[in-house]
């Protein structure tokens, strides 16, 4: 997992300078301080909520999707990859949320127990449950890509389906 987040932090920075903007309007932005942001760009911390890189990817205007399929298959075409605006402007809540019920729908087609996914995950039953029902929207990125691992799938196709959920619910 370090090199999982030593990558989006390193992705970030790339697609931050490429775009000629500065860490310090991103962190006064999404409201955190330069030290925690600079923690993430460098890949000090792990533990970052969702949230604060679905802010970052929002102020970046680059779909949170696109940041993780260049780190999970080292493709960098979110250029190319233009994703409708209203994605951008959901708020963070509805946004985890949707990924939530993709990772539920994920652990009903396969026929898994939420105890079986806790297990592979080695968290309790009671902790996977409470992350199915919506208590722990804002854990780490990392849990995220955890719980994907879990289902054998990249995250950004996981983040990709809750994209295409909210446009569907928007239209």
């Amino acid at each position: 997992m370090n090199c999982f987040i030593k990558n989006i932090g390193l992705e970030l920075k790339s697609i931050r300078k490429g775009q000629k903007v500065t860490a310090t309007s991103i962190y006064k932005t999404i409201k955190i301080s330069s030290g925690h942001y600079s923690s993430i760009e460098n890949a000090r911390r792990d533990k970052v909520s969702m949230f604060i890189f679905l802010d970052i990817s929002r102020y970046l205007q680059v779909p949170l999707s696109q940041i993780l399929k260049n780190i999970e298959v080292d493709n960098k075409d979110y250029y190319l990859d233009k994703t409708d605006e209203r994605v951008l402007l959901c708020d963070n809540k509805t946004f985890t949320s949707e990924i939530i019920n993709v990772f539920s729908n994920m652990r009903k087609s396969k026929g898994y127990t939420k105890k079986h996914v806790a297990e592979l995950m080695g968290v309790t039953p009671k902790y996977y449950g409470d992350v199915e029902l919506g208590k722990y929207l804002s854990m780490s990125l990392v849990t995220y890509k955890r719980i994907a691992m879990t289902f054998d799938i990249p995250l950004y196709k996981v983040v990709q389906k809750a994209e295409e959920a909210i446009l569907d619910k928007i239209e």
